[in-house]
């Protein structure tokens, strides 16, 4: 006769197991103990806590205040803190503009300008590459920090070496900006900016108020337009 195959179900694996007639129960290995994974849980513990307060140092370094509209000049004068940073400035932000779709959002916009344009606060000249000079009479490119203007300065004429109407103001947005170099006509209507441009610069004044009427003291009366991309 065949022997009469046997199983038994071991409890501690859940399973059934065959044994032959005769044999001794021999116990299982014991399960693969799960690996410890002491140094990742570290790592993972002082991300959390470095990322806990870079956030708070950068809530406590940018948490708006109320800002009143009487300040005085020296104020809104913040050419020392982007004059040390202007040789860099596009490094730091090019990757996180293009990230948030905000270089096709500059592109979208100065693509509109026409007639004669001022450009405020064009900090080192982003938006150069995308002006449509077809359509361009003239080009005024204001900024208060000299160090971001001389670099607008370089990358315009690396960008556009063949066009003559553009030039650079040095100067606070603030003060009278002078008039157009071209004028379409003898009119006074004329005299004024048919566009004015600020992208990404509200949010970098402690009266955006005050600097958007003044700005639009210099929009030419026939064909006004104040764009800006950013700000509160």
């Amino acid at each position: 006769m065949f022997p009469i195959p046997q199983y038994a179900y071991d409890h501690s694996h859940q399973l059934f197991v065959y044994r032959k007639p005769g044999s001794q129960k021999r116990p299982c290995p014991p399960a693969a103990a799960a690996p410890s994974r002491p140094l990742q849980g570290r790592r993972l513990l002082i991300a959390s806590s470095g990322l806990l307060f870079g956030f708070i140092v950068f809530r406590r370094a940018y948490k708006k205040k109320p800002v009143s509209e009487d300040l005085a000049p020296q104020d809104f004068d913040f050419s020392a803190r982007f004059n040390a940073t202007a040789s860099q400035f596009d490094e730091d932000v090019d990757c996180v503009e293009w990230l948030y779709g905000i270089t096709k959002l500059r592109r979208k916009l100065v693509q509109q300008a026409q007639g004669n344009v001022l450009e405020a606060a064009v900090g080192t000249g982003r938006n150069s590459e995308f002006y449509d000079l077809r359509r361009i009479v003239s080009l005024t490119l204001q900024d208060q920090s000299k160090e971001m203007l001389e670099v607008a300065k370089a990358k315009w004429r690396a960008t556009h070496p063949e066009y003559e109407h553009c030039r650079f103001i040095h100067g606070s947005a603030l003060e009278p900006l002078p008039p157009p170099t071209r004028r379409t006509t003898d009119t006074p209507e004329d005299e004024g900016y048919d566009t004015i441009i600020a992208t990404m610069s509200l949010c970098s004044t402690p009266g955006p108020s005050l600097f958007l009427r003044s700005l639009a003291g210099h929009l030419s009366l026939r064909n006004a337009a104040v764009q800006d991309d950013g700000g509160d």
